[in-house]
């Protein structure tokens, strides 16, 4: 890896480990919500054995839920829209690293993943934030797309016939 890229990489490094440590935490904030809540995915999920140690794990305390069902289907859909939107960019950029502009492509990337982190935190936060907020970080994080693809398809380095 060259200097030149050596912050680009380290920018989608950075990136990459953010965004799989809040999908992460995401998921066990619905784990917790439904064990909670008692509204399982599986019926036979309100039986299992682990059910007393998940509880302990997750920090369930009785009267601590953050909004029963309608909070997991935030979390459920918080989840499909990383699903939906983060491989794309951040494939993009893994292949772009070695034809984008360094300053303008770690930009790119540090505003995504802030941008997708915020869109999170608004998302899960429901109707105590305005839905403006969660309106522009979601256009941040696709404008980011947008641009890196443009980057991409454009760059200088396209590969040559042998």
């Amino acid at each position: 890896m060259t200097t030149k890229n050596s912050a680009y990489m380290h920018a989608l490094g950075v990136a990459s480990s953010v965004l799989a440590i809040r999908i992460g935490a995401l998921h066990l904030l619905t784990a917790r919500e439904r064990v909670l809540s008692g509204h399982m995915a599986q019926e036979q999920d309100k039986k299992h054995w682990m059910g007393s140690i998940l509880k302990i794990i997750l920090g369930c305390v009785e009267g601590t839920n953050l909004g029963g069902p309608a909070f997991i289907e935030r979390c459920e859909r918080t989840a499909k829209g990383a699903a939906e939107n983060e491989p794309f960019f951040l494939i993009m950029a893994a292949v772009g690293a070695s034809s984008v502009p360094t300053e303008l492509g770690v930009t790119l990337i540090q505003t995504f993943a802030v941008a997708r982190c915020a869109h999170t935190l608004s998302y899960l936060l429901g109707e105590k934030i305005n839905t403006t907020f969660r309106t522009v970080s979601f256009v941040t994080g696709l404008a980011c797309t947008f641009g890196m693809a443009g980057l991409v398809l454009t760059s200088s380095n396209k590969p040559t016939s042998s």
